[in-house]
């Protein structure tokens, strides 16, 4: 090869290789990646956080590791009113204490991201003694985040909304709003036992009692109404309208405040807010897995656009609630309708005056379970006698509920019902002339309820046809 020409090859590659190696050192300056950005100033376990001091225009707060009980307090707080969720969430966040981005450079003044005067200002310390202190700023306007600026670290950086938020409470608002507890059983028939409610909004109390697990009182005045559940005391005695209860009950549990209207208050504190003479008073008995039952008192009174003060005996806590559904608790809406409808295995027999007539009705079985009847010592048709008492026990009240006193001088019907049980009473049933074709029905020497009076006649009439051993028209 001739000299010029190995000479323009030589200068080619010479120029090739110093290419390449520029393209190559282009290609690695624009892969390598940026250096790391450190987002992360705490990876504790919350467990080792002794105190967290909150400073901020709303009062802040401080939390502190009591070694003694093993446990955090907040404040003046008693444990038990603490919202634990919210509680566990903050410590949680702080101990891991985690920026969402840095600001890039070049940082502006502090006071652009209202770090000069912050929101909040905190301190953690942890159980080896070190600390970590920063400062929450003003809220970026489009992210929603907060500004943030943690001591020893270069730079601002913006912190997720959700974490910084709760770095602008105070004590109150680590208050659990539940005012009281939620359902956690089937139903709320089946989570309240029993429930009384008084207070000057009612004219006379009320009681709801749940027939399992109760006392041999409330067992063998049940006996009356058969098979039934739950029974509503007032100025009588019924069985309960289920439906009704379940909505009045519901209302009791899982009721949420709105605002807290005080804390640490002294008994003179809170009866000056009017629980001396409160509107309501719920008692009620909460049945708890595994545990005995939890007697709680509520009571409310009326604040303004239908709201309440709330107050649970011994706390020293009131709650501002809006209007639950027991506060519109009619007595007459939550009543079954039915006067007496005893299981014939409950009943000896009946007594029925009527018509100048008397009535002495036995049912029996014997060992062999069969059964059978008579009146007035005369044995009857036993399937008669079923009609008869299908009759009998469709007895309900058709019309409005009586407010003022009955006359009670004539009787048109009494019905005495005889139990099994020695212990158990018997119910007797008065149908006295009321208004226009209605009769007046006292149970237990209670008026309440009225019905046609074409049910009187019936029954009377049934009364004679299973004497005879005619056929009884279960209709009226």
């Amino acid at each position: 090869m001739k000299p010029a020409l190995m000479r323009c090859a030589l200068g080619l590659l010479v120029a090739c290789v110093i290419l390449g190696g520029t393209f190559f050192w282009l290609q690695n300056a624009q892969t390598k990646p940026p250096p790391a950005v450190n987002l992360v100033f705490s990876t504790r376990e919350p467990t080792h956080i002794r105190s967290l001091t909150v400073m901020n225009a709303r009062g802040g707060f401080a939390v502190r590791y009591n070694a003694e009980e093993g446990g955090y307090a907040i404040g003046s707080l008693k444990p038990e009113l603490i919202d634990m969720e919210r509680f566990i969430n903050l410590l949680v966040a702080q101990a891991a204490l985690t920026a969402k981005s840095r600001v890039a450079e070049p940082v502006a003044e502090l006071s652009d991201y209202g770090l000069d005067t912050p929101l909040a200002t905190c301190e953690l310390v942890f159980d080896d003694n070190t600390a970590l202190r920063y400062r929450i700023g003003r809220q970026e306007a489009v992210s929603l985040d907060y500004y943030l600026q943690v001591e020893g670290q270069e730079g601002v950086f913006t912190y997720p909304e959700q974490e910084a938020s709760a770095l602008l409470l105070n004590e109150a608002s680590l208050i659990s709003t539940l005012v009281t507890p939620e359902l956690t059983l089937s139903s709320p028939l089946s989570q309240i036992r029993d429930a009384r409610f008084s207070g000057k909004a009612f004219s006379e109390p009320i009681g709801l009692h749940a027939v399992m697990g109760a006392n041999e009182d409330i067992r063998l005045q049940a006996l009356t109404f058969g098979a039934a559940t739950h029974l509503i005391k007032g100025r009588g005695l019924h069985e309960l309208d289920q439906l009704g209860g379940i909505r009045v009950l519901g209302s009791l549990l899982g009721i949420r405040a709105i605002a807290i209207v005080g804390y640490n208050l002294t008994e003179t504190d809170i009866l000056a807010l009017g629980f001396d003479q409160p509107d309501y008073v719920a008692q009620f008995n909460l049945v708890r897995r595994n545990q005995t039952d939890l007697p709680l008192t509520l009571s409310l009174v009326r604040s303004e656009n239908d709201t309440f003060f709330a107050w649970v005996k011994d706390r020293d806590v009131v709650y501002l609630i809006n209007r639950p559904a027991f506060v519109d608790l009619r007595y007459e809406d939550l009543i079954m309708r039915y006067f007496a409808s005893p299981m014939l295995v409950d009943i000896t027999g009946l007594t029925i005056t009527g018509g100048e007539k008397q009535y002495d009705i036995r049912f029996s079985r014997d060992a062999q379970r069969k059964a059978s009847a008579t009146v007035n010592k005369k044995e009857v048709d036993v399937e008669l006698f079923y009609a008869f008492y299908r009759l009998l026990s469709s007895a309900a009240a058709d019309g409005g509920f009586i407010l003022g006193e009955v006359d009670t001088g004539k009787e048109a019907l009494r019905v005495t019902y005889h139990y099994k049980n020695e212990q158990k009473p018997d119910d007797v049933l008065i149908f006295y002339p009321h208004t226009a074709r209605r009769m007046a029905v006292e149970v237990n020497g209670v008026a309440e309820l009225d019905i046609k009076d074409g049910f009187v006649v019936a029954l009377l009439r049934a009364c004679e046809q299973l004497l005879l051993g005619e056929a009884i028209e279960e209709v009226w």
